[in-house]
């Protein structure tokens, strides 16, 4: 669909958009139910895993991603009623890496040309190019999700060195 003609550019967020987090989830969250032989729908669990991250991400302070993962997972097994292993506390900080981008995502990405990635975006009073502006959501999604970086690594983005050393992207 045609976006209408005042529109001068669409900004997005990446999960459910660019990532295919609900696959993600559910491969990080089926073999800890599995093992239990807790039979629940991917609906029931998606379902769940949306009111546990919104009641993870109510905190007072900012928590990195890793840590809302965490608290998700503790509130499954409170909810549904199992202890979790340490390591199944960490089960969607582990598959976390896993989570692909959609089919489509990397080829979008890299068709932008550099008079599009020079074009600047008009924020009123600042007007990034949206080079700039695609940069600054990528470190903001990094800072507030902790593991952006690997997507921009799959995409074959340029990353900066500290970000590269950080998450172990050499």
């Amino acid at each position: 669909m045609p976006l209408p003609k005042d529109v001068k550019f669409v900004t997005f967020d990446c999960y459910g958009t660019l990532v295919d987090w609900e696959t993600g989830i559910l491969a990080g969250l089926r073999p800890v139910l599995a093992r239990r032989r807790i039979g629940i729908s991917d609906e029931d669990i998606l379902e769940l895993y949306a009111a546990f991250e919104h009641n993870s991400e109510t905190c007072p302070i900012h928590l990195p991603y890793r840590e809302i993962l965490r608290m998700v997972m503790r509130q499954y097994g409170k909810v549904i009623g199992f202890s979790l292993t340490k390591a199944e506390t960490n089960a969607l900080v582990d598959s976390f890496p896993e989570w692909k981008p959609f089919p489509d995502t990397v080829a979008a990405l890299r068709a932008l040309t550099p008079a599009q990635l020079a074009r600047p975006v008009d924020w009123g009073t600042a007007k990034p190019t949206l080079l700039q502006h695609l940069m600054w959501l990528l470190q903001h999604e990094t800072l507030h999700q902790g593991m952006w970086a690997f997507y921009a690594k799959v995409a074959d983005l340029p990353l900066p060195k500290s970000w590269q050393e950080t998450w172990r992207l050499t």
